[in-house]
């Protein structure tokens, strides 16, 4: 993560303390949006005059690009929401390169060549430096050149299209070797071989569309498949019907399943940083958690399991998801 250099002044100082006032203000009204609107603007402040520590930063904005797409919807993704999202982070973040890859993603699909360029370029030099705690993958570090080439030869075509309308002989060159239209198919195959990233207990991936698919059709009876590639997030259970779940829903169970990669409970505090709460609320609580936890359930049943795979652990505000075989998949612009 960029070292933040700037100290807090005297000013900072008192419009933290004039911000925690109003905290407790808003609080006592049970205002829970103005809650969360004040939390939002501490946690902001304290990050750029450099108040967290290492690691409340580093999950400050982990907890921003988890929510990036999914903080302000229950039911579907929402792209513009995930563009000012990681536009935001950036601006806070400026040596982030995952952001700007996820960013970059974003404004490539909106086919915005030049941001897209730029970002992709930024994501891998701030990569190389090797000072972030969001580094690139191996797969991300490659692919960003593989966009930055699939945009300049899209730029280029715009270009050659454009000086087509000049008079004849104003464009007069011998043009020799691949052209622009082949160059543009092969590095679109290249990217789309590992466009969809998977994730299973015992490895991360980068697969084409076409492998998904198939995937999708030979699910295991045993086998559980949270995806987020459609406009709704959903989890299909072998050759059965998927089931869409809700942007919260989703995430929890994400959390869930990640965590039982190394055999560890999702803990309430642990959800609060990655999730958003319950209409409104600033964080969710352990009557939210519960809720989550058995609706979850209930989608379980739906799909064809036959006893609940999400349980408590007595005595403590923690959830735990039984040892399944499992796949998650998500696209370029999601963070894991």
């Amino acid at each position: 993560m960029e070292k933040i250099t700037r100290k807090p002044s005297k000013r900072d100082l008192e419009l933290l303390e004039r911000l925690e006032l109003q905290l407790e203000e808003d609080r006592k009204g049970n205002n829970n949006i103005r809650v969360e609107n004040t939390e939002k603007r501490i946690d902001k402040l304290k990050y750029e005059v450099n108040i967290f520590n290492e690691e409340e930063k580093f999950k400050y904005i982990g907890e921003l690009m988890e929510n990036a797409f999914l903080a302000k919807s229950d039911i579907v993704q929402d792209r513009n929401v995930a563009e000012n999202q990681y536009f935001n982070i950036i601006k806070m973040d400026k040596g982030n390169p995952e952001a700007h890859y996820r960013y970059a993603f974003l404004q490539y699909k909106k086919k915005e060549w030049l941001k897209a360029i730029n970002d992709f370029q930024h994501a891998r030099e701030i990569h190389k430096r090797g000072e972030s705690n969001f580094p690139l993958t191996e797969d991300q570090f490659i692919k960003a050149k593989l966009f930055i080439g699939y945009c300049a030869a899209q730029l280029a075509r715009e270009t050659i299209k454009e000086a087509a309308e000049f008079k004849p002989g104003v464009l007069n060159m011998e043009v020799e070797g691949i052209s622009i239209e082949d160059l543009l198919d092969n590095l679109k195959d290249e990217i789309n071989k590992t466009n969809i990233i998977v994730v299973t207990k015992d490895a991360q991936n980068g697969l084409s569309q076409e492998e998904y698919e198939e995937i999708l059709d030979s699910l295991t009876e045993n086998q559980l498949l949270l995806s987020f590639l459609a406009d709704t997030p959903f989890i299909k259970k072998g050759n059965r019907e998927q089931l869409e779940l809700g942007g919260k829903l989703s995430n929890t169970l994400k959390r869930l399943l990640l965590n039982s990669i190394e055999d560890l409970p999702l803990t309430l505090h642990e959800l609060n940083e990655y999730v958003e709460g319950e209409d409104g609320d600033a964080e969710i609580n352990w009557v939210n958690y519960r809720k989550r936890a058995r609706l979850l359930n209930e989608a379980f049943a739906k799909i064809g399991y036959d006893e609940n795979l999400i349980y408590a652990i007595r005595g403590k505000e923690r959830y735990k998801i039984k040892q399944i075989d499992f796949i998650i998949a998500l696209g370029e612009e999601h963070h894991i």
